[in-house]
């Protein structure tokens, strides 16, 4: 969907001299955005509104280069802005003044468009949509959607205008009161500091249930802690077990991409309106689904990701559906996986199903906290739980993971 441009070495080599100079100035600046902001001042028609929001990222041109060289920049115009976009991990890496600027990694995006496989001009809404990460991606779909933070709002529109994106981000806290129903879905919402986390739970719940069209499909990066340790995600949980025969819903819990910028760790959630009650839970945490390249941080495997959501390997996909989910709606994948809780066989031993050795019956009358379990050579074992019978719950639960 990414509308790709080339830049000549000319254009190329004037930018990075700007960039190197900025940065031998000073290591705080972001001289990526310096340039995009300042250029973009230059071009005819600018948006004064964007230009008075970045207006402390605007430099004068004309004094650090010729005007010629400002010609080139003007002349390969959209080219140099995605190059100057695509800049911005190293420059944050160097600069990381604003945390709440925590932008997904190139490879988490690939990951959600490569699963969705959007068509053209397919209706979208990119919630939280930061500098235009999946906006630019999904250029030639029918975007829609809001960000709060300014300056995020005003590198996007640089971005999104330069590539003729078809796209109206508005800039405001919060959806608009529409009942309007789209395709597609992409969202990152912020994961740090200065939002408020309710109302992006809230935000959430309202997408998956109020604007998500028939065969609509939402991809959400979220914390892990979404999964099952999180209050304030209850409620998209909850939403998702209740109106559990309208989606089909993948959860993948994810390795640190975020870092060198953030420690935490991501999940994807992709939900699906297509009236079936599917749940899908990967563990995509271990080596084989990421690499470390340096500067860049950890990048994701894309295509392995997908190939084993798609073959549904049981060693790191479980599939069931919501009645099957345990405690308040838990979502995280290892949870639920055998070949993470169950260890491996050595010579001689046989592994066999937990319902084949023990059989559940009621607590006697004279201690509610005791469990009587029949084994099946009819040979009875007691055994006595201190503290709370939601030892005995817990245990049914995993016993029933496994029949």
């Amino acid at each position: 969907m990414t509308q790709f441009t080339t830049m000549t070495s000319e254009a190329k080599s004037i930018v990075e001299n700007f960039i190197y100079t900025q940065i031998q100035k000073s290591t705080l600046c972001e001289p990526n955005k310096q340039l995009m902001a300042s250029l973009y001042s230059l071009m005819p028609e600018p948006d004064t509104k964007v230009v008075e929001i970045l207006n402390q990222y605007i430099v004068s041109l004309p004094d650090l280069m010729s005007e010629s060289d400002i010609d080139t920049l003007k002349a390969e115009y959209p080219s140099v802005i995605k190059f100057c976009y695509d800049y911005k991990d190293y420059a944050r890496s160097i600069n990381r003044r604003d945390n709440e600027q925590l932008m997904p990694p190139q490879s988490l995006i690939d990951l959600c468009i490569e699963m969705a496989e959007p068509k053209a001009d397919s209706s979208v809404l990119v919630p939280f949509s930061g500098d235009g990460s999946f906006a630019y991606h999904l250029a030639d779909c029918k975007i829609e959607g809001f960000e709060s933070n300014e300056t995020l709002w005003a590198f996007s529109q640089i971005l999104l205008q330069s590539q003729k994106a078809h796209a109206s981000v508005k800039l405001q806290k919060s959806l608009d009161a529409t009942d309007k129903q789209y395709d597609y879905i992409f969202s990152f919402p912020p994961m740090l500091s200065g939002r408020d986390g309710r109302e992006i739970s809230d935000t959430v719940c309202t997408l998956i249930t109020k604007h998500l069209a028939n065969d609509g499909e939402l991809y959400c990066i979220l914390p892990m802690s979404f999964c099952s340790t999180s209050a304030g995600w209850f409620d998209v949980r909850k939403i998702l077990s209740d109106c559990h025969s309208q989606y089909s819903v993948l959860v993948v819990s994810l390795p640190p991409v975020l870092q060198p910028f953030s420690g935490i760790n991501p999940c994807l959630l992709h939900v699906k309106k297509n009236n079936k009650d599917m749940v899908e839970l990967m563990d995509a945490t271990g080596d084989a689904f990421y690499s470390r390249q340096g500067v860049k941080g950890n990048v994701l495997n894309v295509k392995s990701i997908i190939e084993t959501i798609k073959s549904q390997d049981k060693k790191y996909v479980w599939v069931g559906n919501a009645s099957q989910l345990a405690g308040s709606v838990n979502l995280q994948p290892s949870r639920y996986l055998v070949s993470q809780i169950v260890p491996q066989p050595n010579n001689g031993e046989v592994s066999v199903k937990l319902s084949d050795v023990i059989q559940f019956i009621a607590p006697t009358s004279h201690d509610d906290n005791s469990l009587q379990v029949i084994e099946s050579r009819n040979r009875i074992v007691h055994s006595s739980f201190e503290g709370s019978s939601s030892h005995l719950g817990d245990l049914k639960e995993d016993c029933a993971k496994y029949p």
